[in-house]
């Protein structure tokens, strides 16, 4: 670890590099000790990423991630050499990468936009690799995660019977006109249900009332 700086010796830790964990840490760690030639460190890193087969580049996202995650505490050296070259580099990765490159990639750059790892520049260069309004999940898959609703209610009575109603919603349909449909549906049946009680509405729990009003999960 203490060894003097060799731009060889990097060059064949780089070529030993693989996607354990113990391998990408322990030659990260070796890097952030020579931070003060991170200059060399990360031209060598892409001059080698460059060159490697695409199977064989993700243990080099994987590095440059864990560098610039543990040394941005200790200087900004590695953030001002690195930005120099990822965005360049990733722009060519999601241009020729299959897949498995891309979901890597987006991965990486949410979490150093999450992490403002590159300070405000992450956000633009995010939005410009992977796009404004950049979506991971078909919109069915988001319509479900926005009306997911978990119910715990005694059995039997206005609560099952209000439970059962809006249970109806978890299983809405992809098209946004017919998730809307069912709603008014619900609302509808409601507001029968509230007819056929009366006065005993007052007798609701606050959990009950809370969720009808704000549409969030229901505990009694």
């Amino acid at each position: 670890m203490n060894s003097a700086f060799n731009s060889q010796i990097l060059a064949e830790k780089l070529k030993k590099l693989d996607n354990s964990q113990q391998s990408i840490e322990t030659l990260s760690h070796w890097c952030i000790f020579h931070r003060k030639k991170a200059r060399l460190v990360v031209e060598t890193w892409e001059r080698q990423f460059r060159e490697l087969p695409k199977e064989q580049q993700i243990p080099f996202l994987y590095l440059a991630n864990d560098i610039l995650q543990n040394s941005r505490h200790k200087g900004g050296e590695y953030v001002t050499e690195f930005w120099k070259i990822l965005p360049g580099t990733l722009k060519n990765v999601l241009q020729k990468g299959d897949e498995q490159m891309h979901n890597v990639v987006s991965r990486l750059v949410d979490i150093w936009n999450d992490r403002k790892v590159f300070g405000s520049k992450t956000k633009t260069f995010r939005e410009e690799l992977l796009g404004k309004n950049r979506s991971t999940g078909s919109a069915e898959d988001h319509i479900k995660s926005n009306y997911t609703i978990r119910i715990k209610v005694p059995i039997g009575g206005i609560q099952e019977k209000l439970a059962s109603a809006y249970q109806a919603v978890h299983n809405i349909a992809s098209d946004e006109d017919a998730a809307l449909g069912r709603c008014n549906a619900v609302v509808t049946r409601i507001e029968a249900l509230e007819k056929e009680v009366g006065d005993s509405r007052n007798l609701w729990p606050r959990s009950m009332k809370k969720f009808i009003a704000n549409g969030e999960e229901l505990w009694t």
